[in-house]
């Protein structure tokens, strides 16, 4: 074999094992990830790399914007292009529905807002759960993923967003951001959408910021935690019932080799208990006191977000539980839903363990 032939020979081994390389690298064990989908499939992506979540609105264009950029949005003082991850990943497109989420992600080269089917929860993963693909997942290039994982029924599939752009696009997209940023004090186009000229651009900026709750039913109410609080939402699995401890405890479940006591909101607050069937869950709360809870919930409603404009403080009289543990209530559905003060419920916890 002459050298040349060698060397290509070499050359072509090393790509080929760059090309499956893992990229899923991770210094920690457990990864948090925002679940969210497109047609009927479920991708995770890296909550730590994500600025925030907001409803698609009306976005700015302007002339020689890439194709496979839908337009820009401002969010506090920086330039956005929205990418629609159908269009970008050549999946079957279709219309936007209430459900349709902008994932803004900080990405090496600036904020990027990507247009989502739905966003549906946040989720703790193990990062030895996932493998890297050796073939197309849900029509998707190999090139894109990061990982997949088999959760039980359930297959995610993480996206590397970084991967989505190649090197070029990656600067033309630089280059449209601060081009973009300097036209905004200069384009009456873009200072009526981003400054506020408009008479409803400060209602229209408003309405963008959300607030993200899991919402859940209890005895027929419908109650919210803040997502910040939650780690994961589980089926019940087999307690092991404790002794001498109030009624409202229902138990210990082992998680994965962690002892979690599970919390009976119901019976906490004195609420009547289903007696008809229901697809009960057990909320994992994130750690209270260097440990770790499980509230029981009758019905599952998902992870959903609502403008700032939306809460209002609780009358008095309009829920069953002490408005001690209530923050806010919001409409869903012509439903209310009752934000619950997460801290109160786990500081009365952590004083009932001390009491014993």
């Amino acid at each position: 074999m002459s050298p040349s032939k060698s060397k290509q020979k070499i050359g072509a081994e090393k790509s080929h094992q760059q090309a499956i390389k893992p990229r899923l690298m991770y210094n920690q064990p457990e990864l948090r990830v925002l679940v969210f989908k497109i047609l009927e499939s479920e991708y995770v992506f890296d909550v730590s790399r994500i600025q925030e979540i907001i409803q698609p609105k009306e976005l700015a264009h302007l002339d020689g914007i890439p194709g496979y950029v839908e337009g820009l949005l401002k969010r506090r003082g920086h330039i956005v292009p929205v990418v629609d991850l159908r269009k970008r990943l050549d999946l079957e497109i279709a219309p936007h529905t209430e459900e349709s989420c902008v994932i803004v992600a900080r990405l090496s080269f600036g904020l990027v807002g990507f247009l989502v089917d739905a966003v549906l929860e946040l989720l703790n993963v193990q990062t030895s759960d996932f493998e890297i693909p050796s073939r197309l997942i849900a029509g998707i290039s190999q090139s894109y993923l990061q990982g997949i994982a088999h959760l039980g029924d359930r297959l995610l599939v993480m996206l590397d967003f970084e991967q989505i752009f190649s090197p070029d696009e990656q600067v033309e997209l630089g280059q449209l951001l601060d081009s973009a940023q300097a036209e905004s004090s200069q384009s009456s186009a873009l200072k009526t959408l981003f400054v506020g000229n408009a008479p409803e651009a400060n209602t229209m900026q408003h309405s963008l910021i959300l607030r993200s709750l899991l919402v859940f039913e209890l005895a027929d109410e419908r109650y919210g935690l803040p997502v910040a609080g939650v780690s994961s939402v589980i089926e019940p699995l087999p307690m092991t019932p404790l002794p001498h401890v109030p009624g409202h405890i229902l138990g210990l479940i082992n998680l994965r080799g962690r002892a979690l006591p599970v919390i009976d909101l119901r019976r906490r607050f004195g609420l009547a208990i289903a007696a008809h069937d229901t697809r009960p869950r057990l909320i994992v709360l994130r750690g209270v006191a260097d440990s770790a809870l499980a509230l029981w919930a009758d019905v599952m409603i998902g992870f959903e977000h609502f403008p700032e404009s939306a809460f209002r403080p609780l009358p008095e009289g309009l829920s069953a539980i002490d408005l001690d543990y209530c923050q806010h209530v919001a409409m869903q559905d012509k439903k209310m839903v009752i934000e619950l003060n997460l801290q109160k419920i786990l500081d009365d916890l952590v004083l009932e363990g001390d009491s014993k």
